[in-house]
């Protein structure tokens, strides 16, 4: 049984068209999203997957990510070589709709109201910006709809929905949250939930199967598809958690946890009004397993953060939702104003690229005047040096490491302990030794502070010397191939 909306029809001020216009609008925006470092360099990963590459050994070598959001983009790569189109403009496609898919499931499973519809369109949208198509934006855009049906399941005497919808939304929900292995907290926190209202047997649901299952499959193709993950994570794990760490005391007094609170305030006013009650108890739920993932995942960067906020933005549409009968007007503005917001974010998005530590357009017209239709390298710890410039100017990328992360990692704290990874800077030196004699690369890109470590490698250090100076871009030294 769809839980209804006990305030009336006057709050949803023509139902869902202002969240239907918000949607297209962003979506329209969203399609002109500039390429991002990370989407850039999954994508050139996924080319170079099926063109033959090994997933692990010849690129994403140092790669944190398992490896699902790899399969998404081997998947749009080859179905845009296949009708001819770019695979990361299929990528927005992909996004946009499943946004779309996410709200109109969430529209027809829990309780109407355009209002909060508006809101998260915003959320789900207008609110990612230049962390749009991230691992945890499709995790939410994924999980939302098995959010709102656990809601409508807690609901007492509520009628199931039918099977074929409760299946689809298991499986969109096993699919978002098995992106990364830390999401299976909202499925543990949402299930506990129904547990404490149904009963223990509601751990047997159809759905809580089906989701598990998916991760334990999940876990299996991994280890039969690229075993060499698991390799990985050996050193991986230890070293990554050295790369930029946030202390979790600043995590926790950072200004965005009061958004945090304000969220789960507004979900404990929410719960007065009992159509809506369940609803916010199950997104304060997935808010606090989004804030715990934050935690653990120990950088606090934006990507990291933006589930906990988007869901903190939905919470207090909630609590807000009643007062809208009295200012009807607010749904179309705050339709309008996603819009707005949208645009921004993608003027926003393009504008870092510009910015350090991209350099983008200086860096385009460098790599097309000296290694047009040959290959580039970037010896440096940031992924935003060549991705998307790789992407833009088409040259090859002679690296098997998407960036460097590891030396700083090695170098975070203290030198007496680089000794223990002195094995990982001798393989990755010459893997990168190896690419540069197979590729000879028309233009080396060296991070300033960089140049000094790789010039202890007598090989970089005759090759760096026998390098003519391009010239150099912010903290960056353009060298040519050896005359």
């Amino acid at each position: 049984m769809r839980v209804g909306d006990s305030a009336g029809r006057s709050l949803d001020f023509g139902g869902p068209l202002p969240a239907a216009i918000a949607l297209i609008g962003c979506c329209l925006f969203a399609l002109s999203m500039p390429t991002i470092p990370d989407h850039g360099y999954q994508f050139y990963v996924a080319g170079r997957v099926l063109d033959g590459a090994r997933l692990y050994v010849d690129v994403a070598a140092a790669e944190a990510h398992p490896p699902l959001i790899t399969w998404i983009a081997m998947a749009l790569e080859a179905t845009g070589r296949l009708i001819g189109m770019r695979a990361l403009t299929l990528f927005l496609f992909f996004v946009c709709a499943s946004a779309a898919a996410s709200l109109y499931a969430v529209w027809r499973i829990g309780p109407r109201s355009g209002f909060v519809l508006a809101a998260l369109v915003g959320a789900l949208l207008s609110l990612v910006g230049p962390h749009f198509g991230q691992g945890e934006h499709l995790a939410l855009i994924f999980a939302l709809p098995y959010l709102v049906a656990s809601a409508a399941a807690a609901v007492p005497d509520a009628q199931p929905l039918p099977r074929s919808a409760r299946i689809a939304i298991a499986i969109a929900a096993g699919f978002g949250l098995s992106l990364k292995p830390h999401f299976a907290l909202v499925w543990l926190g949402v299930e506990l939930y129904l547990a404490a209202i149904r009963g223990i047997r509601s751990l047997l649901r159809a759905e809580s199967i089906i989701i598990l299952s998916i991760f334990v499959l999940y876990v299996i193709l991994t280890a039969l598809i690229t075993p060499e993950y698991f390799q990985l994570l050996r050193w991986v794990l230890r070293l990554y958690a050295r790369f930029a760490p946030v202390p979790v005391q600043y995590l926790i007094l950072d200004k965005r946890t009061l958004v945090f609170i304000a969220g789960l305030a507004a979900g404990f006013v929410a719960r007065r009004d009992l159509d809506w009650r369940r609803i916010a108890d199950v997104l304060s739920i997935a808010s606090i397993a989004m804030y715990i993932t934050m935690l653990l995942e120990g950088k606090g960067f934006g990507y990291h953060w933006y589930p906990v906020i988007a869901l903190s933005v939905a919470l207090c549409a909630i609590a807000l939702r009643p007062y809208v009968v009295r200012a009807p007007i607010l749904v179309p503005a705050i339709a309008i104003a996603s819009i707005f917001w949208m645009n921004v974010q993608v003027e926003r998005t393009t504008q870092l690229l510009v910015k350090p530590p991209g350099f983008l357009p200086d860096m385009v017209t460098a790599t097309e005047r000296y290694a047009k239709g040959g290959s580039i390298l970037a010896l440096s710890h940031t992924l935003g040096v060549a991705f998307p410039l790789v992407n833009l100017t088409r040259v090859r990328w002679a690296s098997p490491y998407g960036h460097l992360w590891m030396i700083p990692a090695i170098y975070q704290d203290s030198l007496g302990e680089k000794g223990e990874w002195r094995w990982l800077e001798t393989q990755m030196r010459d893997r990168l030794w190896d690419e540069i004699q197979k590729n000879d690369p028309g233009l080396i890109i060296v991070q300033n502070n960089m140049k000094p470590y790789f010039e202890l490698d007598p090989r970089f250090r005759d090759r760096f010397a026998r390098s003519p100076v391009l010239g150099t871009v912010g903290f960056y030294i353009l060298l040519g191939r050896p005359r």
